[in-house]
């Protein structure tokens, strides 16, 4: 099952041990170089991050990593949700035998229910765009993590500043993930990606 990608913080932190961020010093040298160009901005989903894996066969769960265990209350809230004849033919007929992670976050509600939002997905070794993953939410019928926003980075940094509301539910949206708007890579191979946290600010 495919593990998910390390999401940098925009900027470094302060190295005197207050932790607090350094405005307009960038972490990676690569963000720094394409802050103009368009970005996606995503809502940033606080809660426990799980994988639901399907094998060209069945499906499983996974934590955010392959060492960590999901608690008993987000494993029945996936079996309930997932494991049924309906998502498995909905499986079948969308991805057929091709192996697929879908990477969600399960989180509380204001009522204290659990709830899952997809925000990416892997399939056949490609990470998926924006557009294919609110697709596949709508064919399953789940959330997909909100759009906020395209543009460049320091209007998502603004836009953060704000402390904005949540577009999922009524409390304050903890910040962004941010994306090229086409998928980009750096000479290792890694996804480039960024958050932006309402705390750091």
């Amino acid at each position: 099952m495919q593990e998910y990608v390390k999401i940098y913080n925009i900027f470094n932190r302060d190295e005197t041990g207050s932790l607090e961020i350094k405005d307009g010093y960038y972490m990676l040298d690569t963000v720094q170089m394409l802050k103009d160009i368009h970005w996606c901005w995503t809502e940033k989903v606080d809660g426990t991050n799980v994988r639901i894996y399907w094998n060209g066969h069945s499906l499983s769960f996974g934590a955010k990593y392959d060492t960590d265990e999901i608690s008993s209350d987000v494993k029945d809230y996936l079996t309930t949700l997932f494991i049924n004849n309906e998502f498995d033919e909905m499986f079948e007929q969308k991805f057929g035998r091709s192996c697929v992670t879908l990477f969600g976050v399960c989180y509380k509600t204001d009522i204290n229910d659990i709830k899952f939002v997809l925000h990416d997905v892997y399939k056949d070794d490609i990470w998926l765009s924006q557009v294919e993953i609110d697709y596949i939410a709508h064919c399953f019928n789940i959330d997909s993590v909100p759009v906020v926003s395209i543009g460049v980075l320091k209007r998502a940094i603004d836009f953060v500043k704000t402390k904005p509301m949540s577009k999922i539910g009524d409390f304050p949206m903890s910040g962004l993930i941010c994306k090229p708007c086409i998928d980009l890579f750096d000479r290792l191979g890694n996804r480039i990606m960024v958050k932006i946290r309402v705390r750091d600010f």
